[in-house]
């Protein structure tokens, strides 16, 4: 049943095994399985164990868990475990030399040093074939091992006694067939057929790497020549392939190099860049706009040792080559790696690193360097610079990856190509560059500066921070300062150097501060603190900032009492953050929130001390959840054509809003269409939570809404709270919706109503109510004059009212009241253990109960007067 020559051991290890193990002894395979306890291993596999006779289970367990094993002659014995389930594991034994390249270290492949390749071909003086191949794998990604030996094993199965294969770099492999005298064209391209059939047959191979190809491209050297010369060849020829397509052969031609043999020697300058990762840097300060800081660098790809080429040639040459993969993960590994060797340069700074954003790392490979740098990671932030568009799935996947270890997000150019508002909100990103050649000249091109000024706010109000690149002169400088900028970068500030500076000069410092002395204002100018620090907003304001923009999960604002500021605060989308509030003093004349959550946010807002926000309110949307939390007082006031105090305005829908709180919150909105708390609609079933606390609402305009939904959809708990609310409008609502669905439930409270206008509802709706409203121990005294008022229900709708062990006292003076019901609709209505203090002045008048539904009174003290 078991054995080297069973059916699973050619499944997964291939029909051609054996010449594998003859060619390559420092290899060897062997399969344990778990459910009959027994191991296979081949003769190699037992000689590198040392092992004299086939091991039993338990001892073949405990020998593996010794690895790797270091051996005597300075080799040691790893082992790559390719294939697993529950029934058996399958693996490969190889010895490798420790002064092996870092890549052939970890290699498990068949393949013999180059030395002995360069003395085989000096020895044969017959006719013999030197080729050079490459696999063919997506994006340029280097295969996994078993890919890659399940490729190398159909070419030594298809090749004759005597071939050997030796590596050449990442993918690529040399083939040496010594007495050829085959056409090599011909004979490869039978090879190929072979690779690929026996690919499409080995099941184990097409389960697990389905999305690679069996393929492989060829470059074949000269047959007349030396070995170097049959070396440089081949290597051309490869190139050539390359240039036409996956799967390509071609032979060496004299004319063909001729004809492109400045091109070729570039390209090989590349090769080596790139396979000897050659790579070095030069970076770049990215400074504060406000006081000249530091506050991270850019790192800018440059060619080592005594290759010359700019970056742009390095990237054509990759694209060309099908290299920009393996230039994305050399910049990867690279930068991580300079964040270690500079950890005390980079505490407080970050590293701004370029990628390519249709070549980001697969799975595989982001996971190796999550593992080598973990926490380092969050010291990146990656700058997006391809120009290809990606959907939405792709950017969800690169914005989950990076969230995981905490890296931020930069867009490059933004305000030319590809970058437009609508990518802009689908990255979300965390920096958007300015593209310099908006900065250029900027200071002297007035529609220039209105364009980048638009850009900045916009950048402002979805809060990114706004990053100038490319200035190169005072005036530039100055200009982009006074147009709100965060951040700064160009030959101006610092050109690239090949060493981080600590600090920049004097000079820039100096400067910089000037500007902003001078800086008229107008603009938003961006604060983001740190994590857990205190922000004294007197002191920011003081240094030009006026707005703050949160982006972590503990901040603190503290203010002066009777100090008060013109200062937005903005949490950026998709944060979770507590908020501390402490004698905040804020009056915004701008047409924006005082406080603006993002989207996707869940925000506590912790307050202290005795706070004001006087402004436009604090905006929160539909998919985010606002806590107001603590012990202080906080006071916000909205004034504006269609003004909020915490919600949304009448048009939009509000996410959750809880106030959970021991201390005292007066509301203020004043408006033609004026919300307290809450919003126009609630798409999404949120919640209206009060608990705890003191509660003062005022609203005046054309439509007011106290606390609830204006178009229905109102879901509000209200409990263990005193609560007054004073309105006056032609279309009033205390608590609930203008008309529409509602579902209310106070207990355990006291609500002081004072409500005038035309069509009133204290608790419920204006008309055409339906759902529920619940009233149970509470106390709900009411003064409501107006045309047609419902106090507590609706008018003409199906909306059930209950009321229990509570106390209602309401005056009314109008042409037409509903005390608790609907007059002219349906809806049950009960009163349980209750007390009722009833005084209408009315033309028309309805103490309780509906025209078409149940009325039960239980229990229920009445003292009612209509007219009297």
């Amino acid at each position: 049943m078991f054995g080297t020559d069973s059916a699973k051991w050619k499944e997964i290890f291939g029909g051609s095994w054996k010449r594998i193990e003859e060619a390559c002894p420092e290899i060897g395979g062997f399969i344990v399985f778990h459910n009959e306890r027994e191991v296979v291993m081949d003769f190699n596999a037992r000689k590198l164990a040392r092992m004299s006779k086939l091991p039993g289970y338990n001892d073949m367990l405990d020998f593996l868990s010794g690895l790797p094993l270091y051996l005597e002659d300075g080799a040691r014995l790893i082992l790559q475990v390719f294939d697993t389930d529950d029934s058996y594991t399958a693996g490969i034994l190889v010895k490798r030399q420790f002064q092996l390249s870092e890549w052939e270290k970890y290699s498990i492949l068949p393949v013999c040093d180059a030395s002995r390749l360069i003395v085989e071909t000096a020895r044969n003086k017959a006719p013999s074939l030197l080729a050079l191949i490459k696999l063919d794998t997506p994006n340029g990604c280097l295969s996994s091992e078993y890919h890659t030996l399940s490729v190398l094993t159909e070419i030594i199965a298809f090749s004759p006694e005597g071939t050997l294969l030796s590596l050449h770099s990442s993918n690529c492999f040399w083939l040496y067939i010594p007495d050829f005298n085959c056409d090599p064209a011909e004979y490869l391209s039978e090879m190929q057929k072979q690779v690929k059939e026996a690919a499409s047959k080995n099941t184990a191979l097409n389960a697990r790497f389905a999305d690679q190809s069996p393929g492989f491209s060829v470059g074949i050297g000269a047959r007349d020549a030396s070995p170097a010369e049959k070396m440089q060849t081949a290597e051309f020829a490869l190139y050539e392939a390359e240039l036409m397509g996956g799967g390509s052969i071609v032979c060496y031609s004299d004319k063909q190099y001729e004809n492109r043999r400045d091109e070729y020697q570039k390209m090989s300058s590349f090769m080596r860049l790139i396979n000897d990762n050659l790579f070095m840097y030069h970076f770049q300060p990215i400074v504060s706009a406000r006081n000249g800081e530091i506050v991270a660098y850019e790192m800018l790809m440059r060619s080592g040792g005594d290759i010359n080429m700019s970056p742009l040639e390095i990237l054509d040459c990759a694209e060309k080559a099908r290299r920009l993969y393996d230039i994305e993960k050399a910049t990867m590994k690279n930068a991580l790696s300079i964040i270690g060797r500079n950890q005390e340069m980079l505490e407080s700074r970050k590293l701004f690193v370029n990628s390519i954003t249709a070549h980001m790392l697969t799975d595989d490979d982001w996971s190796v360097l999550e593992n080598e740098y973990e926490e380092l990671m969050e010291k990146m932030v990656i700058e997006l610079t391809e120009q290809t568009e990606l959907d939405s799935q792709s950017i969800d996947a690169i914005r989950t990856r990076l969230a995981r270890r905490n890296i931020k997000i930069a867009i490059d150019d933004f305000g030319t190509g590809y970058s437009n508002t609508s990518n802009l909100i689908r990255y979300n990103p965390d920096f958007v560059k300015i593209d310099r050649m908006l900065i250029d000249g900027i200071n002297s091109k007035p529609k220039v500066r209105k364009l980048v000024l638009g850009i900045v706010e916009f950048i402002h109000e979805n809060g990114y921070m706004a990053l100038a690149e490319g200035v190169e002169t005072y005036e530039e400088l100055k200009t982009v300062i006074q147009l709100g900028c965060d951040l700064i970068q160009g030959y101006y500030v610092s050109k690239p150097k090949p060493v981080m500076l600590l600090n920049t000069s004097e000079r820039i410092v100096g400067e910089i501060a000037e500007i902003n002395l001078d800086n008229p204002g107008g603009v938003s100018v961006v604060y983001t603190p740190e994590e857990g620090e205190n922000v004294d907003l007197c002191r920011i304001a003081t240094d030009g900032y006026n707005s703050v923009m949160i982006d972590k999960e503990n901040v603190s604002l503290i203010g002066r009492p009777n100090v008060s500021l013109d200062m937005g605060i903005r949490v950026k989308s998709g944060v979770r953050a507590v908020i501390s509030l402490e004698n905040v003093f804020i009056k915004n004349a701008k047409d924006m929130p005082v406080i603006d959550l993002g989207d996707g946010c869940e925000v506590d807002l912790l307050i202290k001390g005795i706070n004001v926000l006087d402004g436009k309110g604090i905006y929160v949307p539909q998919k985010t959840d606002l806590h107001i939390t603590g012990g202080g007082e906080l006071t916000v006031i909205a004034n504006r054509e269609n003004c909020y105090a915490i919600g949304t305005d009448i048009e939009n829908n509000p996410g959750n809003i809880f106030v959970e709180f021991g201390g005292k919150l007066f509301i203020e909105a004043n408006g033609d269409n004026s919300v307290g708390i809450g919003g126009g609609k609630n798409h999404a079933a949120n919640v209206i939570r009060i608990t705890g606390g003191e509660l003062g609402v005022k609203c005046s305009g054309r439509y007011c809404l106290g606390i609830g939904i204006a178009e229905g959809g109102s879901i509000i708990d209200m409990e263990n709270n005193c609560c007054s609310i004073s309105a006056s409008a032609p279309d009033t609502v205390g608590i609930g919706s203008f008309k529409g669905n509602t579902d209310l439930q106070l207990k355990n409270f006291r609500l002081t109503e004072k409500l005038s206008g035309i069509n009133i509802a204290g608790i419920g709706t204006i008309s055409e109510g339906t759902g529920r409203l619940i009233i149970t121990d509470g106390r709900v005294e009411s003064t409501l004059n107006g045309r047609t008022v419902n106090s507590i229900g609706t008018r003409n709708g199906n909306l059930d009212c209950r009321v229990i062990h509570s106390s209602l006292t309401l005056y009314c003076e109008c042409a037409s009241v509903s005390g608790v019901g609907d007059m002219n609709g349906g809806g049950n209505v009960t009163l349980e253990d209750s007390s009722l203090h009833f005084k209408f002045l009315t033309g028309d008048g309805l103490a309780y109960g509906s025209k078409s539904g149940e009325v039960k009174c239980i229990n229920t003290k009445e003292s009612i007067s209509i007219n009297a």
